[in-house]
Formats: structure tokens, C-alpha cells, sequence
């Protein structure tokens, strides 16, 4: 008998888990036309899809949001994974000084433990930018906004000028706007306009 995660599997062509960092967003926001209410915060890539290997993500139910969602996401749930990344790039660190200096290591073994490294410093690199984007969102300032219309453009900048501080009367395409310009949603989030 299958089970449901098999079922899964193959209607989605992938495990779900992969579908939800990478397909999903770009799903949801087709599915609730151009105005998803569940936002997919990833670490800023440029205009890269996310990979199902992402050293970080977040959903955040637009019905939720409030002044400290960022702050939470921010300090409660990605601080954890930076400082986890950082430990791990100094404890890998500390083995390639030693095992050079011990000179017990073949080069393909220099060489694995250079790779590793080179992937956890990517790893908490990217970590590290996405909360200075956190960080941005969460300071005062201004947007210039691509928009048709003056009072999207103007509910923007009000949300945006004491720091992120979004109003759900103003709508998914107003509060989504800053983090849509700080580029940590998906790319997919770029055809949300209006």
C-alpha cells in the first residue's frame, strides 16, 4: 500500500520538502494571482531559484504579520542557524591549520577539507546576508517603488519609514513590496506588481 508521502512523491515529481523550497512560492503566487498570502523568506541570491539545499527558510502567513514578525524571524529563528554556520566554518578552520601543520594529509584529502570549507563559508555567508537584510528592513528609510499608482507608492514608504511595519488594510502588494526589493523572497515574487 502507498503511503501519503509516496502519493507525494509522485504527483509532485519530487519529495515535498524539495517542491517547498524551491516550487512552492512560485506556485502560490500564480494560485492566489499575484497576491500570495504565504511568503517564502530566503537568503538574497540575485535572481537565482532556490535550490532544495537553501541554508535557510521561512514562511510567513501575511495574516500574521505584525511590526515584529521580521524582528522574530531575525533573532528567534535565523540567529541560531548564523551562529551554528559560524561555529562550523571555525571548527573547520582550526582542522586544515592542524592537519597542515601535522603534514599527515594527502592532497585529495587537503583538498576535500578546503571544498568543505569553501561550502560553509558560502553557507554562513549567505546566512550573514540575509540578516543585514532583516537588519535594513528593520531600520527607517525610503523606497522608490515601481508602481502605476501614487498611493501604492505613498503606503510603501509609510510602512517602510520607521522601519518595517506593515498594515494589512493597505494589502498584500504594499507590505510585500520591501521585501521584494530587499530580495530575499524568491524570484518568482517579481511578478508581483501592480
Amino acid at each position: 500500500m502507498p503511503t501519503v508521502e509516496g502519493e507525494l512523491r509522485q504527483a509532485l515529481g519530487k519529495s515535498l520538502e524539495d517542491w517547498l523550497a524551491v516550487d512552492f512560492f512560485g506556485y502560490h503566487v500564480g494560485l492566489f494571482r499575484l497576491r500570495p498570502v504565504v511568503w517564502q523568506v530566503v537568503p538574497p541570491s540575485g535572481c537565482r531559484r532556490p535550490t532544495p539545499d537553501l541554508p535557510f527558510s521561512v514562511f510567513l502567513d501575511w495574516h500574521q504579520l505584525d511590526a515584529d514578525t521580521l524582528r522574530k524571524v531575525r533573532h528567534l529563528y535565523l540567529q541560531p542557524h548564523l551562529d551554528a554556520a559560524r561555529r562550523e566554518v571555525e571548527r573547520t578552520e582550526r582542522d586544515v591549520v592542524t592537519a597542515r601543520e601535522a603534514g599527515n594529509l594527502s592532497f585529495r584529502d587537503e583538498r576535500e577539507l578546503e571544498r568543505r570549507l569553501q561550502e560553509q563559508r558560502a553557507r554562513r555567508d549567505a546566512l550573514q546576508a540575509l540578516a543585514d537584510k532583516l537588519e535594513a528592513l528593520l531600520r527607517p528609510h525610503a523606497l522608490r517603488v515601481e508602481s502605476r499608482s501614487d498611493w501604492v507608492k505613498a503606503k510603501v514608504n509609510e510602512i517602510i519609514a520607521k522601519g518595517y511595519r506593515p498594515h494589512r488594510d493597505y494589502g498584500v502588494r504594499v507590505n510585500i513590496e520591501p521585501l521584494k526589493q530587499a530580495g530575499i523572497l524568491p524570484p518568482d515574487a517579481e511578478r508581483i506588481r501592480g
